[in-house]
């Protein structure tokens, strides 16, 4: 029977390479060890979120012995869950069909999002679970993936499809279930996160949860900085003058992503990068979401067409 109580759900997403699997797997770790019971969702089902969750060298922080589920989604084993679920149609039927989902997902728009979509949603009402991370698709497409039960609503607006999306908007509108946004401190990784961000606000159910700045390059204070424009013309000049450059774009673009009232966990670079994602994030806004605490993060109207 459904939980009473259904999972809180973070969305882990950002443009490629920011580093939004490891961000997913520190969240995992934190509410594990807190101990939650944690599912940690591989929405594309390639494999990244458990080779970081795996990795940890002996004396680390990483080593946290605590239990994480790992589900790898593929659009097969989607179909397949959601069929049983969902039609009860008989296991030997499912595999069958199963075979034939990517070339339908692949003809009609939506599918593989509502299918990926309604197993996590599944997921978080069946009771198992307190808390699901989902390491989701980057920016591009997680929009599609959080407005797939609408959008498949307005296409099948009655019956027992429209029934299946409705209860999923409802989930993923709820206080409970957000976005988290990972970015680097770079021009267009910030620009995109800031578009991204509203992007979601306006066109999905689901709220903004917060930002991970990653890899923030060390603090240079102004005596530092001086210091580069008095060596003298060489290599290590050049390098300086590199790592200063670096340190004042990424508080130029803190500075702009600021303005969207977004929290903000910035994670330094130059650590090991779960050990330092887990660490900024323990005790943050981000990782302190539940549904208790009703925490909700709305960016400003900036972000809401003003309104």
């Amino acid at each position: 029977m459904p939980s009473q109580n259904p999972a809180s759900i973070q969305f882990v997403t950002g443009k490629g390479g920011v580093g939004k699997s490891t961000v997913a797997a520190a969240l995992s770790h934190i509410r594990a060890a807190r101990g939650d019971r944690v599912l940690a969702v591989d929405s594309l089902g390639v494999g990244g979120l458990r080779r970081v969750l795996e990795r940890s060298s002996p004396g680390s922080s990483t080593e946290v012995e605590v239990p994480i589920e790992v589900l790898e989604l593929t659009t097969a084993d989607s179909l397949t869950e959601y069929i049983g679920l969902t039609l009860r149609v008989p296991t030997t039927l499912l595999r069958p069909l199963a075979r034939l989902v990517d070339f339908v997902a692949m003809a009609a728009p939506g599918v593989r999002e509502i299918l990926t979509i309604g197993k996590i949603c599944h997921e978080a009402r069946s009771g198992q679970w307190d808390h699901i991370v989902v390491d989701s698709p980057s920016t591009g497409h997680i929009v599609e993936l959080l407005n797939a039960p609408r959008a498949i609503a307005m296409v099948a607006p009655t019956g027992p499809l429209a029934s299946e999306t409705s209860w999923m908007s409802e989930m993923l509108g709820r206080q409970s279930t957000s976005a988290v946004l990972v970015t680097l401190p770079e021009v267009l990784s910030c620009s995109e996160a800031t578009a991204l961000a509203e992007r979601i606000v306006t066109e999905t159910p689901v709220s903004i949860g917060g930002l991970v700045l990653n890899r923030e390059a060390p603090p240079l204070t102004a005596s530092s900085l001086r210091q580069v424009d008095e060596l003298p013309s060489g290599p290590l000049r050049q390098t300086a003058a590199l790592a200063a450059q670096r340190y004042q774009v990424g508080v130029d673009q803190r500075a702009e992503l600021s303005q969207t009232g977004i929290p903000i966990t910035a994670v330094p670079d130059g650590i090991e990068p779960l050990s330092a994602v887990i660490e900024a994030l323990t005790g943050s806004t981000i990782a302190e979401r539940t549904v208790a605490e009703g925490v909700v993060t709305e960016p400003k109207s900036d972000l809401d067409g003003g309104s």
